[in-house]
């Protein structure tokens, strides 16, 4: 085992296992946050691929990182990963014919006013609030993979609600102690001091800072919620990509309670989507009838619209039911904003 990157090209330290060394001091070892939180990440034995996957450094700023603790003797490297090989067993043949069936098993769903693929299809065919609105209208338990690129957000479902929220790489920003930070729930200094006890402990940021008293188990609960709201923000914006819907796997819970449905579909329907996206999902329904089904859920829409939306929700609660055109007479960006998030979670139906 060698402790520096001599004799070591760049493509040898990509595929070497790495290890936190034992003899690390803690105490006196000064880590900046970018180190801190690279550190975090790694459960002890590690390479420097896993460190671009889970976070939102590049290569170049992962390896120059790594290869600075290499000499500091904070890491250590063991030996090179074996090359993979083609799976030609029967187990992996087995894999292949399990692939192709679930490809073959792929069907159409519907529920209220759209349908999607399951169990898997493409978001440039079913945007995302469309499989959104599909799990939680069939209560669906399990896991949704949603894949774009190198990014990847795993989304938990209990009875068709979001108990956890992933995200692969994970985003700095996106992180609790970021977002308690942001919103004044703890201080510079608390958030610093969690970040070089997770390196430490690679316990998780939020058990950390109650144990540090810096928050209580609530607000560390309430702060987990957010974060999985931003990361379903996200997910509004992503015009490409593939969902899976993943039944009977075991999910994580991070907080008890389901996420605003009605508030995550208003604000990323109004600011994550884009108005051509909109337009395509509304066009088909343009001169269907609709009519007023859940007044409920329309209410709750009009406590958190703004004044101007909610001028278009009194008209609509005044007048029950019609073309769906009616709704989209003066065609402004506005209405064909509100004429989408009123169809997604089904406080319109249309008469098809």
């Amino acid at each position: 085992m060698v402790t520096t990157t001599e004799f070591v090209n760049e493509e040898e330290l990509l595929n070497s296992i790495l290890h936190i060394s034992p003899r690390v001091n803690w105490d006196t070892l000064k880590l900046n946050e970018v180190e801190a939180f690279i550190l975090s990440r790694a459960n002890g034995v590690f390479t420097i691929r896993e460190i671009i996957s889970q976070t939102d450094v590049d290569t170049k700023q992962a390896i120059a990182i790594v290869t600075d603790f290499l000499n500091r003797g904070i890491l250590l490297i063991e030996k090179k990963l074996p090359g993979t090989k083609s799976d030609f067993s029967l187990t992996g043949l087995k894999r292949l014919d399990q692939k192709i069936a679930l490809k073959k098993s792929q069907e159409v769903k519907s529920f209220e006013n759209f349908e999607i693929k399951f169990p898997f299809g493409s978001l440039s065919e079913y945007h995302f609030p469309k499989v959104l609105m599909y799990a939680l209208y069939s209560k669906f338990s399990g896991k949704i993979e949603i894949e774009n690129g190198n990014k990847m957000r795993i989304i938990s479902f209990e009875s068709g609600l979001v108990c956890d929220v992933k995200s692969i790489p994970v985003v700095l920003q996106e992180c609790l102690g970021r977002i308690m930070l942001s919103r004044g729930e703890i201080t510079y200094e608390q958030y610093q001091e969690s970040l070089k006890l997770m390196a430490r402990s690679h316990k998780r940021q939020g058990e950390i800072l109650v144990q540090m008293k810096a928050a209580t188990e609530k607000k560390i609960e309430n702060a987990l919620r957010v974060q999985a709201e931003l990361k379903l923000m996200d997910l509004f914006s992503w015009e490409n990509g593939e969902y899976k819907f993943k039944q009977g796997v075991k999910v994580n819970r991070s907080f008890p309670s389901g996420i605003d449905l009605i508030s995550t579909i208003y604000h990323g329907v109004k600011e994550r989507t884009s108005l051509e996206r909109i337009r395509k999902e509304i066009k088909p329904l343009a001169l269907l009838e609709y009519e007023l089904v859940n007044s409920n859920m329309l209410s709750l829409l009009k406590n958190i619209a703004n004044e101007q939306d909610r001028g278009i929700l009194i008209s609509l609660e005044q007048k029950k039911n019609g073309k769906v055109n009616d709704l989209l007479s003066d065609n402004s960006a506005i209405s064909y904003i509100m004429v989408y998030t009123l169809l997604l979670p089904g406080i319109i139906r249309v008469k098809r």
